[in-house]
């Protein structure tokens, strides 16, 4: 109880006898405070740490600029909630809190509390601590001065073991030791003195009210005189009634202008450095850094010494900048200016990592008043001490993937092995202080550092793969052009789910092998091999069967950049998401679409049959090879060495559509051959006079075609591109982007012989008097020059599994809208669709 009086006592006469015991003459009660010290009782256990409960009934509201939605459900039966939060924050609806005998109600939004010190007579510096609490509207309030310390000070210790006496009934409130001895510092030696202290002026057991406070901090501490910060009574030197300090500037400390004296007891002993100052405790509170920077004036005592900072440099010697940059708390080079470079929530974080709570929530709570938000933006992310930590960092995460898009941080996801039950597997492990600066320092994977070109294609260095790998394919995605990844992108209440569309690769089938360098795993297949690249050991982490492959690609495509990790700038301020791929290896849960995460990788590469590589393992779209199909259907066929050169007299590629039906896409008829054949011969009908002699197809053509028929390369098209709907071809080793060059062996009939064509016109020959001339080709020529120009409409097919009918229908109508959203690789991926089962689509994926 914090009242010792008797119950009738209704106006009490404090009086302190021998022994600074206070009594009241009104009722005779006295108050002998050892007695009543809290046992096994701490500052911490006074803030009321919640603990999170139920994973499927998280609850998640803050901040309110996270786009959280009632997605999963809540299977375990508990209490149901509405489906989209507002905007603002949706606080808790909590029953107002009882009024308390110390601090009255419950501050209102504008309002604040200040501590009012009386001078004691005589010099008595044992006298018992006591303050009046005051009521001040914010813009009706005296001038007063707030205080800035640590509740354990140096030697941490948070045991409430002080009386601090408050009000007229002199109510007891135990604080901390530092605190208690602070109190007695600032005691003024005649009058008062108004100052605002955390410890007293908020209710701390009051949950709204410390968290409407908090948010209010900034204000508090840029509307006061000065800042005062107390560093502990083993560095201030204790004055004499009547002595004033010495005053400086902390410049003339950092110079060794002036030399502090300290108290005998003090461990710093002989000329104290501002080194020494900085590395202390109290510098490593993140609650300091708002209340340093954002004071008008800040006055540290060290020693018998008042140092105040300004603008003045803390020394210019090469020594003394590097020993600031050095201390866990950089921040303090920011002290004499008084301003703070990073303007944004993660900005402010990055700079501040190395900084202690004893609330892990203060990491975030109290640095909030360095971040210029506007008015909607501090409601959303006013501080809510209901919250457990869980779901405080759970959000701040959510707000980092969903609104700044940093996906960075899904490479530091605890996954499945090491996430707590309280936190979901694409949340980084925030808990320990080497955890949390790595998430804000960005030390990305090794392999992550493979750069990125223009094209939007990845560079495999020979030092990653080495030259015996020259064969792999990197894959890259633009299927996730039309539905980005964050569209829509939520956040469940309920689970903490992460809801976002990823592109289905496979399931794997086998546990990874481990390669040289254990950051690269080899998945075998028949014909074709799969390579993930991962800072994960896969090897022992994935569950074949029930882990997939996913793949998180972006719309645009990257700038030319010579910084050696792309990665790092999905954490900078101000640039944008790169055009850029990567891959997430999930696990099946028992709900549809639900997974948890298990690793992350940085690239998929699968084996080519070619050595230097093939196409880059491009995925495309249904949407966009049908584009491309239709494209090449329509085009008008010219004079050029192109695929209607095996086909005279065709105008368009529907000229050629009767072709597709006899040919097996696929290639796994065993007539496939002789279909192929007889389609063509039937093609080129009796005008033509086709006849096959010993696998040759020969046929008689005009003399005005044999202008055409020189040399031994067809150029194919592969790939109608059309920069206007976004689409674009996949890479070729050797012709270009979206062409491809095939020999073949054309032969014409001379004098009685068959002549290769060369570079020479049959019609610059003895041909001149005759109006046709014969000409031959390789039937095996005809067949893999056709499969080449019809690779895209192969891909369709395999993948959409249609007919004849249902190709040609939709080879003739505009493709469908959700085809964008189902992957489609090249016909030389074939056996990797086979081997590993490649399924590959756009969906929406919800990541517990």
């Amino acid at each position: 109880m914090s009242r010792w009086h008797e119950v009738s006592c209704s106006q009490p006469v404090i009086q302190v006898e021998d022994g600074n015991v206070p009594w009241c003459a009104s009722c005779g009660s006295r108050y002998r405070w050892r007695e009543h010290v809290p046992r096994n009782e701490s500052s911490n256990s006074v803030l009321g740490i919640p603990e999170a409960g139920p994973s499927d009934r998280m609850n998640l509201r803050w901040p309110g600029s996270v786009p959280y939605k009632s997605i999963l459900g809540n299977p375990s039966g508990g209490p149901s909630k509405s489906c989209d939060i507002p905007a603002e924050l949706n606080t808790t609806k909590e029953s107002k809190p009882r009024g308390s005998p110390i601090y009255g109600d419950t501050l209102a939004p504008d309002e604040f509390r200040l501590a009012c010190l009386t001078a004691v007579e005589g010099d008595n510096e044992q006298y018992p601590l006591h303050v009046s609490l005051e009521v001040f509207s914010d813009h009706n309030c005296p001038e007063y001065e707030t205080v800035s310390y640590t509740w354990g000070g140096e030697e941490g210790d948070y045991s409430l073991s002080r009386p601090i006496f408050i009000g007229p009934f002199w109510d007891v409130l135990f604080q901390t030791r530092n605190c208690w001895e602070m109190l007695r510092y600032c005691r003024p030696w005649r009058g008062t003195r108004m100052v605002w202290v955390d410890a007293l002026c908020i209710n701390q057991a009051n949950i709204p009210e410390r968290g409407q406070q908090v948010a209010k901090m900034a204000r508090i501490y840029e509307h006061c005189m000065r800042a005062v910060v107390y560093l502990g009574s083993d560095i201030v030197l204790p004055l004499s009634r009547g002595d004033f300090p010495t005053r400086s500037r902390l410049s003339d400390l950092a110079s060794g202008f002036v030399v502090p004296k300290l108290p005998a007891h003090c461990k710093l002993a002989g000329r104290v450095s501002l080194a020494e100052v900085l590395a202390r405790q109290y510098f490593s509170r993140v609650w300091v850094i708002q209340e340093l920077l954002l004071s008008r004036q800040t006055i540290i005592r060290i020693g018998h010494v008042d140092f105040w900072t300004d603008s003045t440099p803390w020394g210019t010697s090469e020594e003394q900048k590097a020993n600031v940059e050095s201390l866990q708390a950089p921040w303090v080079r920011y002290l004499a200016q008084k301003t703070f470079t990073a303007t944004s929530i993660l900005g402010v974080l990055q700079k501040t990592a190395s900084s202690k709570a004893s609330d892990p929530r203060d990491k975030i709570f109290g640095l909030l008043g360095l971040v210029g938000l506007s008015d909607a933006e501090r409601r959303q992310w006013q501080p809510d001490y209901s919250i457990p930590p869980a779901h405080i960092f759970t959000g701040f995460f959510a707000h980092c993937v969903a609104n700044l898009q940093k996906l960075v941080f899904l490479f530091f996801a605890a996954g499945t092995d090491s996430a707590p039950s309280s936190s979901p597997s694409w949340v980084p492990d925030w808990s320990t202080p080497d955890s949390w600066q790595q998430l804000m320092n960005q030390t990305l994977p090794e392999e992550a550092s493979v750069v990125t070109d223009v094209e939007g294609y990845t560079s495999l260095p020979t030092e990653l793969w080495g030259q015996q790998n020259k064969n792999l394919w990197d894959w890259t995605y633009n299927g996730g052009a039309y539905r980005r990844w964050n569209d829509d992108i939520a956040v469940c209440t309920d689970t903490g789910a992460l809801s976002l569309n990823l592109t289905h690769v496979c399931k794997i089938p086998t546990q990874p092998i481990p390669q040289a360098s254990r950051t690269r795993y080899r998945i075998p297949g028949r014909s074709r091999d799969i390579y993930l690249v991962s800072d994960h050991p896969l090897d022992r982490i994935v569950q074949p069967g029930h882990d997939h492959v996913f793949v998180l690609a972006y719309k645009n495509k990257p700038k030319p950049s010579k910084i050696a990790n792309p990665l790092h700038r999905l954490f900078r301020e101000k640039d944008p998401p790169l055009g850029s791929s990567f891959y997430l290896v999930l696990r099946e849960t028992e709900r549809a679409a639900t997974y948890r995460l298990v690793a992350t990788c940085t690239h998929l590469l699968v084996s080519s049959e070619f050595d230097g590589g093939g196409p880059s393992g491009h995925l495309g779209s249904a949407h966009s090879h049908l584009i491309s199909a239709r494209r090449k259907m329509e085009k008008h066929f010219g004079d050029r060495m192109d695929i209607s050169s095996f086909f005279p007299g065709a105008k368009t590629g529907h000229d050629l559509l009767p072709m597709i039906k006899a040919l097996n896409v696929d290639g796994n008829s065993r007539d496939a051959d002789f279909a192929f054949r007889s389609a063509y011969l039937a093609w080129l009908g009796e005008r033509f006079h086709p006849c096959v002699v010993d696998e040759y197809v020969e046929m008689t053509l005009p003399i005005s075609d044999a202008r055409r028929y020189k040399g031994n390369r067809v150029i194919i098209t592969l790939y109608e591109m059309d920069a206007a709907d976004g689409s674009y071809s996949p890479r070729l080793a050797g012709g270009g982007n979206a062409v491809k060059t095939i020999e073949v062996s054309w032969e014409y009939r001379r004098y009685n012989r068959w002549a290769p064509i060369l570079d020479r016109e049959p019609e610059t020959l003895p041909l001149l008097a005759r109006r046709e001339f014969r000409l031959r080709i390789c039937i095996a020529d005809v067949a893999a020059a056709f499969r080449a120009w019809l690779w895209d409409v192969a891909a369709v097919q395999r993948v959409l599994k249609l007919d004849y009918d249902e190709l040609v229908n939709l080879l003739q109508a505009p493709p469908k809208e959700e085809f964008h959203c189902i992957g489609c690789p090249s016909a030389d991926t074939q056996h990797a669709m086979e081997d590993f089962g490649l399924q590959i689509y756009t969906d929406r994926v919800h990541i517990l």
